[in-house]
């Protein structure tokens, strides 16, 4: 009887070094090209960055107040270069700030973000508010001249306001009470805004005795400026007490040499006004009242 050889299958083997079917390798995945600043904290110098998100975005005051406020993305699809030279600027200031790749994990501006009525509560649109003066600070002179501008007063009226803080402006919307801080800021106030009609927006909450921070002269009570030092800008100071007292360029010279009372018997407002231009020409003056 004849054998007949049985036929055997050949089975593939899948030689050393390939895939196995069914196995896919993952793909590398490519570096993000672009990036989103995100701010996570304003910090302590929250004005500072405002200023910056307002510069970055070209909002106005008040939308760059609402965004960082909010926190989130100030910045979106931007190059790593420029995501880090803006989160060094925010950093800077005093933010907290992340950079995240653009269309990545969380982009969202507010990722569940706190009720904003929180930190800072946003006013209806009727909403007003008040600019109160808590402290001249150092520069005084500057905050004098600030409220005289604000307000429209006189010289002395807006140093009497200064003196007495309080409301320096009253019922103005958020964006100018803010603009109106940073001036006085600037100039080494402190301020504080409030709603407009709630608590204590008196100009003077329980002020005292008004003769104790600055004495109320009577009616006839004279006083006379008192040069004590001429400063770097003599030759201004010259040109000043020459118009003054109308005297020639060398009496002029000779009374700034010699110091003393450059304008005598005169009124408070006046002695005021000219110590302002002395000492804006760099002299140091002194108000005293005029002996009889």
């Amino acid at each position: 009887m004849a054998l007949v050889p049985r036929r055997i299958s050949k089975i593939a083997v899948p030689s050393r070094g390939l895939t196995p079917a069914g196995l896919k390798l993952s793909a590398t995945p490519e570096a993000p090209s672009t990036f989103d600043v995100v701010l996570k904290d304003a910090g302590a110098g929250k004005l500072n960055v405002v200023k910056i998100v307002k510069t970055l975005t070209g909002m106005g005051l008040k939308e760059a107040k609402d965004l960082v406020d909010a926190l989130g993305v100030v910045k979106a699809d931007v190059s790593r270069e420029e995501a880090e030279a803006i989160k060094a600027q925010l950093v800077e200031a005093g933010a907290t700030v992340e950079i995240r790749p653009h269309g990545g994990v969380a982009p969202a501006p507010q990722p569940q973000p706190t009720p904003t009525p929180g930190p800072t509560p946003t006013p209806g649109p009727e909403l007003r508010y008040d600019v109160v003066l808590k402290d001249a600070g150092a520069g005084k002179l500057n905050v004098v001249k600030i409220v005289k501008t604000l307000t429209g007063m006189g010289l002395k009226e807006a140093k009497d306001l200064v003196d007495a803080l309080g409301v320096v402006k009253a019922d103005v919307s958020q964006e100018e009470a803010e603009a109106i801080k940073a001036q006085l800021v600037e100039a080494g106030a402190t301020v504080e805004i409030r709603p407009h009609g709630g608590w204590a927006p008196v100009p003077q909450p329980t002020p005292g005795p008004t003769p104790a921070p600055t004495p109320t002269p009577g009616p006839a009570l004279q006083y006379d400026v008192v040069l004590k030092d001429a400063g770097a800008g003599k030759l201004n100071v010259v040109k000043i007490v020459k118009t003054l007292t109308g005297m020639g360029l060398k009496e002029a010279k000779d009374l700034v040499d010699a110091l003393g009372v450059v304008k005598a018997d005169v009124s408070q407002e006046e002695a005021e006004a000219i110590k302002a231009q002395l000492v804006e020409a760099g002299a140091t003056v002194e108000i005293r009242p005029h002996a009889a």
